[in-house]
């Protein structure tokens, strides 16, 4: 793992799926464009692939410091507003 992305290491989420916003409209609960901007910090220190998006790279497991259910996000991790978000959307503070 690259130290930028070491467990305890702050983020700030730049994009998402490498977009800055949606390319097509989705549910307010799957709009996790909203997060853009926010900072959280790396949980873990496994980085992992997504099945459907293997050519995305790995991903990280984030918690933010936003509460996403306040902001009617899906998020169902084991670790409260913690989502796994793929390491080229991400940018070490």
């Amino acid at each position: 793992m690259s130290a930028e992305f070491s467990i305890g290491r702050r983020v700030v989420l730049v994009t998402f799926h490498g977009e800055p916003s949606s390319p097509t409209p989705v549910e307010v609960d799957d709009n996790y464009w909203n997060l853009i901007g926010e900072e959280g910090v790396i949980e873990s220190e496994i980085l992992k692939e997504h099945s459907a998006y293997p050519e995305k790279g790995k991903r990280a497991l984030v918690k933010f410091d936003k509460d996403l259910s306040s902001l009617g996000l899906v998020n169902h991790n084991q670790t409260p507003n913690s989502l796994w978000i793929f390491i080229s959307d991400l940018k070490g503070i």
